[in-house]
């Protein structure tokens, strides 16, 4: 299955990556405190009509097997 993301073509037009299968441990995602719920802050506009919504997650991550993520210049 091929995924595209346009932002990877901002480094180089002919670099591609490859990934393990689904399910393969790869990368580990923590969690700060183990929230693993975005936090979600609403303000009503008052100079504009509608709702501002600020959505954020505190979470890093790490590769897991360094055989499971390859990157490729052509």
């Amino acid at each position: 299955t091929v995924i595209a993301e346009p932002r990877l073509d901002d480094d180089s037009q002919t670099t591609f990556y490859l990934t393990a299968a689904k399910g393969s441990d790869t990368i580990e995602v923590a969690y700060l405190n183990g929230v693993d719920m975005p936090y979600i802050d609403q303000q009503e506009g008052f100079t504009v009509d509608g709702v501002t919504t600020k959505v954020r997650i505190d979470a890093g991550v790490a590769p897991v097997d360094y055989r499971g993520l390859v990157k490729c210049s052509v």
